[in-house]
């Protein structure tokens, strides 16, 4: 059972590494990183946590995957002013032109943005596959459209005025 194991193991990282190797060849680098730390965000979590409770912790990342859109964001903006020395200027300050440090957390953004529907999808399925076994399902109905609507108010707020660009400059 053991060799098993880790002939399913070096399988996956095999995979794994195809996978990375394919990105590699078609994407830039930066959309490669940033792919990787999205997906990042979602496996540590299911791999920290105990083997009967990976399926619901999976599920619990992947529908609130968007809540991450504006951690990117403001990742983002708070890498572009570390860079630049001042807030980044609306319209003037365009993070791909900023180098290697801004374009990743700007990739992850984008990317996040792109995953939306899919993280929808995804967390739709695994919610019925996970509902066979947890008969509860309470939760789930209130704090992932919660968690959805809170991540849509927080864009359109914009407490750090990150969109607004700022006066004094």
């Amino acid at each position: 059972m053991t060799k098993l194991r880790s002939r399913l193991r070096l399988w996956w990282l095999m995979v794994a590494v195809a996978f990375v190797a394919v990105l590699l060849k078609w994407l830039p680098a930066v959309a490669v990183v940033a792919s990787v730390g999205i997906v990042l965000v979602v496996l540590i979590p299911v791999a920290c946590s105990p083997p009967e409770r990976r399926l619901a912790i999976a599920t619990w990342t992947v529908t609130l995957h968007p809540v991450m859109v504006p951690v990117y964001l403001y990742a983002t903006w708070a890498t572009a002013w570390w860079v630049l020395g001042h807030r980044p200027r609306l319209f003037l300050d365009d993070p791909k032109d900023l180098g290697l440090f801004v374009a990743v957390p700007f990739a992850m953004t984008y990317l996040a943005f792109l995953a939306w529907p899919i993280s929808f999808v995804t967390g739709f399925f695994l919610t019925v596959d996970w509902s066979r076994t947890e008969p509860v399902l309470y939760p789930r109905l209130i704090i992932v459209p919660i968690a959805w609507l809170g991540t849509l108010v927080a864009l359109m707020w914009d407490p750090l005025r990150v969109s607004r660009g700022t006066s004094t400059e």
